[in-house]
């Protein structure tokens, strides 16, 4: 029978009773933004970082045991998720500084009001 994780990780949904399906949706679309998810696709560690959802999850809960979250950092390190993580797999992700400067650009770039430029982007 297949975990919880492994349904999840599959269709991207899971119906059970306690697990906030929305949540879990928003958490896997913030984590698999994250630099190292070319990695964990590079890897097919979709089902791990489904557990490590499932894991954060319950250590979530009020009564969640000490174990729970010790479970939580042990995922994150190996995932690459926490700095440790990241060092211990000696991975450095390059800030996109030509990204910022080309968006930045383009938002400078305006033509002057009345300009032959802005008479005929208003045509386009």
């Amino acid at each position: 029978m297949p975990s919880v994780a492994e349904k999840f990780a599959e269709n991207g949904e899971v119906e059970v009773e306690g697990l906030p399906t929305e949540w879990m949706l928003e958490q896997w679309r913030r984590l698999w933004k994250l630099p190292q998810a070319h990695m964990w696709a590079k890897y097919s560690l979709h089902v791990q970082v489904a557990h490590y959802l499932v894991a954060f999850h319950d250590s979530l809960l009020p009564d969640a045991p000490a174990a729970a979250r010790a479970e939580v950092r042990r995922f994150e390190e190996e995932l690459g998720i926490s700095l440790s993580g990241m060092a211990r797999h000696r991975w450095r992700f390059a800030e996109d500084e030509v990204g910022e400067k080309r968006s930045s650009k383009k938002k400078s770039v305006e033509p002057a009001p009345g300009s032959v430029r802005a008479r005929l982007s208003a045509v386009n």
